[in-house]
């Protein structure tokens, strides 16, 4: 056992516990004096093949505001955030930055050898889903593939930097809520989040590809900050979104930036982003008890027989199975 950070705050010193699937579980769930930060009802974990994991999560801001972290030995990590916002500074030698993880960021980070704190920096519950990889099984997943990386994962692996941030697609955003989507334990749980795991990684890996071979013309920082100011518009407004033309025109890019850069930032159209977040927030309002009509109506659908289509397109289940059957949030 080791003494309370400083605050009280608890304190994380990770260093092999990541080849045991028990171990990294409770390295999750308890800080270094044994406190219990994560329930079992709130953290579930799956190795799908030694050095190969799979986890979701959920933090509340309540019950752990902040973090210290001491990490001697940790795996390359794939996050995809479906909730919340969580501020990290880290260290690593002479190398330090912050980033934020907060919903829609596709984050990938090597956290070996960095100490760091951690905190919420909003009161929303904070959904996470990771997969853990140890390098070589990643080397080995990629092939030859391996020698091609974007630039910006090549950092992390060469250890010139921690994290790097991007932004999930739709498909991801899918698959990763339907992760949260099992029961509590037993085979079937496993097997849901292993093919969970699998196909995001694939994802993962496709992403990979395509930010290698991004066209020429890459959004400069100013208009990827429009394009996410547009994003978090339709998110705000999916209710009664704003048409494409009049959301170019309040975040100050043409139609056409503005279409590209959905493209380039999320792999989709304006109208395939937005459908998937609605589809994401109709589940969070099914979970909490909200009628079927009511909920089609709250994330802009006008028709209640097409949203249960959509829904069941999306899911594989009517939305009815989800209000009475679901325990994702």
């Amino acid at each position: 056992m080791k003494e309370q950070s400083p605050h009280n705050e608890p304190h994380f010193t990770w260093n092999d516990a990541f080849y045991d699937e028990k171990s990294l579980e409770e390295s999750f769930r308890f800080d270094d004096t044994g406190r219990e930060i994560s329930s079992r009802e709130d953290f579930h974990l799956v190795t799908i093949r030694p050095g190969f994991s799979i986890y979701t999560s959920r933090l509340e801001p309540r019950k752990t505001p902040s973090w210290d972290l001491q990490v001697a030995f940790a795996p390359l990590c794939f996050s995809f955030c479906l909730g919340g916002k969580i501020g990290v500074h880290w260290q690593r030698g002479k190398l330090a930055d912050s980033i934020t993880l907060e919903r829609g960021a596709n984050s990938f980070f090597w956290l070996d050898q960095v100490t760091g704190h951690s905190q919420h920096l909003s009161p929303e519950t904070a959904y996470f889903v990771a997969i853990l990889l140890q390098p070589e099984i990643l080397a080995d997943y990629l092939g030859e593939e391996m020698e091609h990386i974007p630039e910006s994962f090549a950092r992390i692996l060469n250890k010139k930097t921690a994290f790097a941030n991007f932004t999930m697609t739709p498909k991801m955003i899918l698959t990763a809520a339907q992760a949260f989507e099992h029961s509590d334990c037993g085979c079937a749980a496993r097997l849901h989040l292993e093919s969970c795991g699998l196909s995001l990684l694939a994802q993962q890996i496709e992403q990979l590809a395509k930010t290698e071979l991004r066209p020429a013309r890459p959004l400069c920082s100013s208009d990827e900050e429009r394009i996410r100011a547009a994003a978090d518009i339709l998110v705000r407004n999916m209710a009664n979104p704003p048409g494409i033309s009049s959301l170019a025109r309040q975040v100050g890019v043409n139609e056409s930036k503005l279409k590209r850069g959905f493209r380039q930032m999320f792999d989709s159209t304006v109208i395939q982003f937005l459908s998937a977040q609605r589809m994401i927030r109709a589940r969070v309002l099914l979970s909490q008890g909200m009628d079927v009509s009511e909920t089609a109506f709250s994330v802009g659908y006008n028709s209640v027989s097409h949203f249960i289509l959509c829904y069941r397109k999306t899911f594989g289940v009517t939305p009815g199975f989800h209000k009475h059957n679901d325990r994702l949030f």
